[in-house]
């Protein structure tokens, strides 16, 4: 039989281990902190054998971060609720999101000073089953932890629009002509024949190399603000309706034709400001670190009204439709929570 300080030691290194495992959190320095990138907000579980923790004692207060204060008890007074709520309020007083979590390993159960659940996803499931003792076994579980950032579908896809340039360039030198635009540029007049594919190799192709290096570099960032919250495939078919949608709707309402990975990458935007109104009506980040993201989109957006030469639909069309599949991701996986 586990003493009380033991069982609160062994909970704190079961749940910190799974959430490393599991959870895509990575250890903080001190062994028992593990720190997570989550929408480009960090969030930082700290895990104490008290309630009589401050996060200004632990890290640079921050707007831009939410602190997850899990304080694991083997009892739990009367007095942890009010005590909590007052750091809270403190908390919000100096501009900084903070919540906390009370665990009871006497009863297996855990309480929330504000009467909800931890608003990381995978933190409340991998809490519920390190309390119920249902922890999966270390031969059968599978690892949540993200590959290196090189291996994700947008990194790749920046590797395969280059390598496309550098072919086409290479042709446009030998040739006098690049027979990959030829044949692959959204041409309104072409699809009405039939060339339906140029809906999706538009997406691939670029005009000069200052077109795919602003394509490519807001790929590139709007990957680091993803790949936590994306996994693969979603990412993927995310990109590549978000592209097809910004292709449609340039097809039916420009007669120009038009080249570029823009629709795709915009709906990533889409999905991106998606997650962030999310959040925030959910109350549980700050979008102080967003607003370089967000003011890149917009300028995008914004941009080609007063500039010609710009597939506006395309931007359109693709932010669109990444916000819509973000927002009714949402949805459905709420319903399924409260179903």
């Amino acid at each position: 039989m586990l003493s009380g300080a033991d069982k609160s030691s062994e909970f704190i290194s079961s749940l910190t281990r799974e959430l490393v495992t599991r959870g895509g959190y990575i250890r903080g320095q001190n062994g028992i902190a593990v720190k997570k990138t989550n929408y480009a907000t960090n969030v930082v579980l700290f895990a104490y054998n008290t309630t009589d923790i401050r996060i200004s004692n632990e890290a640079e207060p921050s707007p831009s971060v939410l602190y997850t204060i899990i304080c694991v008890k083997d009892k739990v007074s009367d007095t942890d609720r009010e005590k909590l709520q007052a750091f809270i309020k403190e908390d919000r007083n100096r501009g900084v999101l903070t919540e906390y979590i009370v665990v009871d390993t006497e009863n297996d159960t855990y309480m929330m000073p504000v009467g909800r659940k931890p608003s990381d996803k995978a933190l409340s499931g991998i809490l519920n089953e390190t309390l119920s003792g249902k922890v999966p076994k270390q031969s059968v579980r599978q690892s949540a932890k993200r590959k290196p950032l090189f291996t994700e579908p947008g990194i790749i896809l920046i590797v395969i629009n280059v390598l496309i340039f550098a072919v086409g360039y290479m042709m446009q030198l030998k040739y006098g002509y690049d027979p990959l635009k030829e044949a692959g540029i959204m041409n309104p007049a072409m699809i009405r024949g039939g060339e339906y594919w140029r809906l999706f190799t538009c997406m691939f192709l670029h005009g000069d190399i200052v077109h795919l290096f602003g394509n490519m570099y807001f790929l590139f960032i709007l990957t680091q603000y993803l790949r936590f919250s994306h996994g693969r495939f979603k990412f993927c078919v995310q990109y590549f309706l978000s592209g097809l949608a910004g292709s449609f709707l340039s097809f039916m309402f420009s007669n120009a034709s038009s080249l570029g990975a823009s629709g795709a990458i915009m709906g990533m935007g889409g999905a991106l400001v998606a997650r962030m109104i999310i959040l925030r009506k959910n109350g549980n980040y700050g979008v102080s670190s967003y607003m370089n993201i967000i003011i890149m989109i917009g300028f995008n957006l914004v941009y080609g009204l007063f500039v010609p030469g710009i597939d506006n639909w395309g931007h359109f069309g693709g932010f669109a439709m990444g916000f819509v599949i973000e927002l009714l991701t949402y949805l459905f996986s709420k319903k399924e929570r409260t179903a």
